[in-house]
């Protein structure tokens, strides 16, 4: 890893195995409207994992509920949202390799986390899994991330896209490395199902022999 600086991570499905506990917590709090209303949550989520739980929800209750959510009530859905998983993510999982991978990158590079978690709330779920202190800057919702790849660009003068590496597993993740030019590494096999040419890792020890 001597060419690279730093290195950016997405949290969810990235860092810690959390798909199939958002997927089951939307699919929760829309199973009341209807079974054709429960499907199309789990398919919209399933093909748009990067995307903010607000915005989801914007566009659920807009397009499936013809619904407008005031503030008010987006809150209380992104809150309802956290209770649910929230303990579930604490005790979920690193994916394989991760924590190791942390540990011993952040000796030499600056790690940094790109998430459309809100912000508060990654902050205290990276305490919580105990790894906060690995990283040099953390970043989440409402920032979304070819935002924070440029701002890490640019408020370090020793960084560039050259010399950067953007690890996600989503469309998202990788549509924001190809607008900033940063290399992107995929983790898992969805990202590669939906994009062939994206290099992708199952286990942090992977990427020792990628970089």
């Amino acid at each position: 890893m001597t060419n690279y600086k730093a290195i950016v991570f997405d949290f969810d499905g990235t860092l810690v195995d959390t798909f199939d506990i958002k997927t089951k917590a939307f699919g929760a709090m829309y199973q009341n409207y209807g079974d054709k209303i429960y499907k199309k949550v789990i398919n919209y989520h399933t093909k748009n994992e990067g995307i903010n739980r607000e915005l989801k929800f914007k566009f659920w209750h807009k397009n499936y509920l013809n619904k407008t959510l005031s503030s008010k009530d987006l809150k209380a859905l992104s809150n309802e949202f956290t209770c649910i998983v929230k303990d579930q993510i604490i005790s979920a999982p690193f994916i394989d390799g991760a924590y190791d991978f942390l540990l011993k990158s952040s000796k030499n590079k600056k790690l940094f986390v790109a998430s459309s978690i809100p912000d508060s709330e990654l902050k205290q779920l990276l305490k919580k899994k105990g790894i906060f202190n690995f990283f040099k800057k953390t970043y989440g919702y409402p920032k979304n991330k070819t935002s924070i790849l440029k701002k890490i660009i640019s408020d370090d003068d020793n960084l560039s896209k050259n010399n950067i590496i953007f690890i996600g597993d989503t469309k998202t993740d990788y549509l924001a490395s190809l607008e900033t030019k940063v290399r992107f590494i995929g983790v898992g096999d969805k990202i590669k199902m939906q994009y062939r040419e994206v290099q992708t890792i199952n286990s942090y020890d992977e990427l020792y022999k990628i970089l």
